[in-house]
């Protein structure tokens, strides 16, 4: 059984070819890695959520408590929960069974679109009326951000400000407990997924616009954002779907298929016509001499500066 799972997931293989206990067939709209090592399965269509043990699946459905609808996204919260967020509303799953958490404990009627346990034991849930938390020990919701649209993920940063998405500037920070701030940065997108790396670069899926790239240099916005699309290889500009590896590989899930976006030791600066020199000076800034003047930061679009002269030939 463990061997040969080992064996065979080297390679990409239908489950019902793994396994004895075949999962729904519908589409496959959420998937969540829990503490315990199993792998739990929201479905799209009328519904339900499967756990996967070893080559074995567990499935639940109406008669377990979970609303016919589908799932939007799965969550494990630090005392190891498993909580389900869907257009019917916020379950989660009590023994065997799933209970929904509405209206008694805070959380209004209507669509769930996502759900965030943060470092400090705080449940986040994006809802039709805005964002509302729950504070570690409390057992009811409060609405902490009124914004109209609704939160499609969330993330943490190292300093413990929770980032969330926006469907006009793609992503922007959520101030505790007061109200949303929005950021200050040039791109404008409909943001659809984003997560943090190792690195505290922040990444953010559009819908149409592609993968962002936020650095992780400075605290206070404008920081600078790099855009890669499906003209530099991305395999399509409407992202569903952000992951870090184990690598820091960070892998897409797009309308055209799945990508990996890889760490580089080398990155090529473009649109700087002929360099003649390049200098680090001892604040840490990089010039460059070019044909055309002086470049200052060269490699940071949103804060490059340049001294459009004559031709330097040197520079010390």
């Amino acid at each position: 059984g463990k061997r040969e799972l080992e064996r065979r997931i080297k390679s990409f293989v239908r489950w019902n070819a793994l396994s004895q206990t075949p999962l729904p067939d519908r589409r496959v709209m959420a998937l969540l890695s829990a503490s315990d090592g199993s792998v739990w399965v929201g479905f799209g269509g009328s519904g339900g959520i499967s756990r996967i043990r070893g080559l074995e699946a567990t499935s639940y459905d109406q008669k377990d408590g979970i609303a016919e609808d589908f799932i939007i996204s799965l969550m494990e919260d630090r005392e190891r929960v498993i909580w389900a967020a869907s257009p019917s509303g916020l379950h989660r799953l009590r023994g065997e069974r799933w209970e929904k958490v509405g209206s008694d404990h805070g959380v209004p009627d209507g669509r769930i679109s996502s759900a965030h346990e943060d470092r400090a034991g705080n449940i986040w849930i994006g809802t039709t009326l805005g964002i509302f938390r729950r504070t570690a020990g409390a057992s009811t919701f409060q609405r902490v951000d009124a914004a109209e649209s609704i939160a499609n993920g969330f993330s943490e940063d190292s300093d413990g400000t929770i980032w969330t998405t926006d469907p006009l500037i793609g992503y922007r920070s959520v101030t505790q407990p007061g109200f949303a701030t929005r950021s200050s940065h040039s791109v404008r997108g409909n943001g659809t997924r984003l997560i943090h790396d190792r690195r505290e670069n922040l990444w953010v899926g559009t819908l149409g616009q592609g993968l962002w790239r936020v650095s992780g240099d400075g605290v206070n916005p404008p920081r600078s954002v790099q855009t890669i699309t499906a003209n530099t290889g991305l395999s399509g500009n409407s992202v569903r779907s952000l992951i870090e590896d184990a690598e820091g590989n960070i892998w897409v899930g797009a309308d055209g298929g799945l990508s990996r976006v890889s760490p580089a030791s080398v990155v090529a600066v473009r649109d700087l016509g002929m360099v003649r020199g390049v200098v680090l000076s001892r604040d840490g800034t990089v010039w460059a001499g070019t044909a055309n003047g002086l470049i200052r930061n060269p490699r940071a679009f949103d804060q490059r500066q340049e001294l459009r002269t004559s031709n330097v030939a040197a520079i010390h």
